[in-house]
C-alpha cells in the first residue's frame, strides 16, 4: 500500500491562495504555484536565502533517512520532479538574480541622472532669471546715465559707470555659467541614452534566457511523458 504523500518542507513558508497561486508567509508576495514547487523554491532562493538553505538542509535529511530505510518505498513523483526542476534551473536562477541586480543598479543610476538633470534645469532657470534681472538693471543704469545732465556731479557719473561695468561683468559671468550648465545637461542626456540602450540589451538577453528556459521545460515535460 502506498504511504500518504508527505508534503514538501517548502510549504511551511507558503499558504495556498488557489490552485495556481500561493502567498509567501515571510514577505506576503504572491507566487505562481502551477502544480509544483519550483517557483516557490526560486522565490526562497532569491528573497529569503536563509530559509531556502534551511529547506534544502531539511530536504537533504529526508533523503538520508529514505536511503537508510530498508523497506521498499513509493517515490513521490511530484517532489522528485520539483527537486529535479530546481536543480536544473540553478543556472537560470543565478542568471535571473544577476539580471535583477543589474537592473536595480541601472535603475538607481537612472534615478541619479534624472535627479541631476532636474537640479541642472532648476539651476539653469535661476541663472536665466538672474541674467534677465542683470540686463534690466543695466538698461536702467544706461537710461539713468542718458538722462544725467552736465550739472550732475562727476562722482555720481563715475559711480554709475562703475556699477554698469560691474553689471556687465556679472552678466558675462552668468552667461558662462548658463553655457556650462547647458553643456553638462547635454552630457547627462547622452549618459541617459546610453543607459537606455544597455537596458534594452538586457531586456533582449532576458527574453532570450526566458525562451531557453521554456524550451528546456518543454523538453523535460516531454521526457516525463
Amino acid at each position: 500500500v502506498m504511504a500518504p504523500r508527505k508534503r514538501s518542507v517548502v510549504w511551511s513558508f507558503f499558504r495556498a491562495v488557489d490552485e495556481k497561486k500561493v502567498t509567501c508567509l515571510l514577505c506576503l508576495e504572491t507566487v505562481l504555484h502551477c502544480g509544483h514547487t519550483t517557483n516557490m523554491l526560486r522565490h526562497l532562493r532569491s528573497k529569503h536565502l536563509n530559509e531556502y538553505s534551511s529547506a534544502a538542509a531539511s530536504k537533504d535529511r529526508r533523503s538520508v533517512v529514505a536511503d537508510d530505510n530498508s523497506q521498499p518505498m513509493m517515490i513521490n513523483s511530484e517532489d522528485y520532479c520539483d527537486e529535479q526542476a530546481a536543480s536544473v534551473s540553478d543556472a537560470d536562477i543565478a542568471s535571473a538574480i544577476n539580471g535583477i541586480l543589474k537592473a536595480a543598479e541601472d535603475h538607481a543610476g537612472e534615478v541619479r541622472v534624472l535627479e541631476r538633470e532636474r537640479e541642472l534645469t532648476e539651476a539653469l532657470m535661476r541663472a536665466q532669471q538672474q541674467e534677465a534681472r542683470a540686463l534690466e538693471q543695466q538698461r536702467e543704469l544706461l537710461e539713468t546715465l542718458r538722462r544725467a545732465n552736465t550739472r550732475e556731479a562727476s562722482a555720481e557719473k563715475v559711480a554709475l559707470e562703475t556699477l554698469r561695468r560691474c553689471q556687465e561683468q556679472e552678466a558675462r559671468s552668468l552667461q558662462r555659467e548658463r553655457e556650462d550648465l547647458q553643456r553638462e545637461r547635454v552630457e547627462l542626456q547622452m549618459e541617459k541614452e546610453r543607459m537606455q540602450r544597455e537596458r534594452e540589451e538586457l531586456e533582449c538577453l532576458r527574453r532570450d534566457s526566458g525562451q531557453e528556459r521554456i524550451d528546456h521545460l518543454s523538453n523535460h515535460h516531454a521526457f516525463r511523458l
